[in-house]
C-alpha cells in the first residue's frame, strides 16, 4: 500500500521526491565508488591476461613465420649460388669437338697435404680417368679415379699437380705447379723472362695430357717470381664441368702421369 501511495504521489507531483532522491544518490556515490573499485581492477586484470594470451599466440605465429622465411631465404641463397656457379660455367668456350658433362661437387677431401674433390658423375655418365675438370672461367683439375656413379679429381692447387702451360701474350712455355694454396707457381720458365702482370695463362697441350688453350688464370709477379692467380674460386665450388678427352688413336702411347715431377729435367 505504501508503494502504491508513493506511485500515486509521484504521478501527481513528479518532482516531490527529487530532493530526497538526490540526497540518497549523493550519499551512496562514495560507497558505490569504493565497491566498484575491486571490480574495475578485476576487469583490467582480466583484460591484461587476455591481451598476454593474444600476444603469446601472435609471438608464436611470428616465430613460425620467421622460421619459414629463414628456410626460404637459405633456399634462395643456395639457388642463387648454384645459379651463379652454372652461369660461370657458361663463360668457358670449349672446342666444338670436345664433349662435357656438368655435375655437382659432392665431397671435398682437400687438406694441408691433398687437394681433391669428389664429383657426382662417373663411368655411367661417360667420365674417364684423365678427363679435364673446369669451374667458373677456368681449369681446376683432372680426373684421377672413376667409380660407376662418382669420380675423384686432383685439383691444380695440389702440390703434386704439374701442367704444361703458355703465356698468351708472349707464348712463353712453363710448367704450372700447385702449392696447396690459392696461388700457383710458374716453373721451368726461361731465365729473364719478362711477363706483364695480368697476362692470361692457357694450357699448352704439350704431352697430350690437357687440351690446348684452356684458360687457367692470370700472371702475378711477386719478388722476381712468376705466380698465377687462377680464374676459378676453389673455395666456392658447387658445379663443375668435366671435359671428356678423346680416346687416343690405336697404338698411340699416352703418358698417364699428372706431369713432370719436381726436380725432373
Amino acid at each position: 500500500m505504501f508503494a502504491v501511495l508513493l506511485m500515486v504521489v509521484s504521478a501527481v507531483r513528479p518532482t516531490l521526491f527529487d530532493p530526497a532522491r538526490n540526497q540518497v544518490r549523493d550519499g551512496l556515490a562514495p560507497v558505490l565508488s569504493r565497491m566498484s573499485a575491486p571490480f574495475i581492477s578485476l576487469s583490467q586484470t582480466l583484460d591484461y591476461l587476455f591481451s598476454l594470451t593474444r600476444l603469446k599466440t601472435e609471438v608464436e605465429k611470428l616465430r613460425i613465420d620467421n622460421a619459414r622465411l629463414e628456410e626460404w631465404y637459405n633456399t634462395a641463397q643456395l639457388l642463387q649460388a648454384e645459379n651463379t656457379s652454372l652461369r660461370e660455367l657458361l663463360k668457358v668456350k670449349l672446342d666444338p669437338s670436345l664433349t662435357f658433362v656438368t655435375t655437382r661437387v659432392i665431397g671435398d677431401t682437400g687438406g694441408p697435404y691433398a687437394q681433391t674433390i669428389m664429383v657426382g658423375a662417373g663411368q655411367q655418365d661417360g667420365v674417364h680417368k684423365g678427363d679435364v675438370v673446369m669451374a667458373g672461367e677456368g681449369l681446376i683439375g683432372r680426373i684421377t679415379s672413376v667409380q660407376p656413379n662418382s669420380a675423384m679429381a686432383l685439383l691444380i692447387t695440389d702440390v703434386n699437380s704439374r701442367i704444361p702451360v703458355r703465356v698468351e701474350s708472349t707464348n712463353l712455355q712453363a710448367i704450372l705447379a700447385g702449392t696447396n694454396g690459392q696461388r700457383l707457381m710458374l716453373e721451368r720458365a726461361p731465365e729473364g723472362s719478362a711477363v706483364a702482370d695480368g697476362a692470361r695463362v692457357l694450357t699448352s697441350g704439350i704431352g697430350g695430357i690437357f687440351p690446348p688453350d684452356l684458360p687457367v688464370g692470370t700472371v702475378i709477379s711477386v719478388q722476381n717470381r712468376l705466380e698465377l692467380k687462377p680464374y676459378a674460386d676453389f673455395g666456392r665450388l658447387l658445379f663443375v664441368r668435366i671435359v671428356r678427352i678423346p680416346e687416343p688413336p690405336a697404338g698411340a702411347v699416352q703418358n698417364e702421369s699428372t706431369g713432370p715431377k719436381r726436380g725432373a729435367p
